[in-house]
């Protein structure tokens, strides 16, 4: 049974109070290896073009980077990209938009969930990536295993249409978090 009243983070506050928190702002949730998007403008509507005054809000984002997820800002459409570093995680970012005359700042939030199919590198689909997986691929390549051995889809981990030596490297790679 789930403790609800627990602080795990030590922040000050509960579980509870932290779920609430991340549900009063809008988020995104994505998968592991996914993306989502957000649509800026529809959470800003009636911010912009102040004082009867049509002007085109410009957007602005915290860029905030801990390795687990990419943004990427293209007018008003914010695209969040988990980069597969193996991590559950939630996480909040602050949104800027200006109209030339005023600004108003929004926290987002983005939650990756999942249970770990789709991972880069987890070739025998056991949620992560270790030793084990070299060792699928080893058997990809010698003919003893099937390619296509795990929920993810591919013993071909670096995508260049062939299993060989250097999905074995973009594994190791994968492990020494350097992709």
């Amino acid at each position: 049974m789930a403790n609800h009243n627990d602080d795990p983070d030590r922040d000050g506050y509960t579980l509870l109070e932290d779920y609430l928190e991340f549900m009063a702002h809008p988020y995104v949730v994505i998968t592991p290896n996914g993306s989502g998007t957000i649509d800026l403008k529809e959470h800003f509507a009636g911010f912009f073009g102040q004082n009867g005054k049509a002007v085109t809000p410009a957007f602005t984002w915290d860029e905030y980077d801990n390795g687990s997820f990419q943004g990427f800002l293209n007018d008003n459409v914010l695209t969040i990209k988990d980069l597969g570093m193996l991590k559950k995680y939630v996480m909040s970012f602050n949104v800027t938009c200006t109209d030339g005359e005023t600004t108003f700042a929004q926290r987002f939030g983005v939650a990756m969930t999942g249970d770990g199919v789709g991972l880069k590198g987890d070739v025998n689909g056991d949620g992560t990536v270790d030793v084990a997986d070299i060792a699928t691929v080893i058997s990809v390549m010698a003919g003893a295993a099937v390619p296509d051995v795990s929920p993810s889809g591919s013993a071909d981990v670096n995508g260049d249409g062939t299993v060989d030596v250097a999905d074995i490297a973009a594994i190791i790679s994968i492990m020494a978090g350097e992709e």
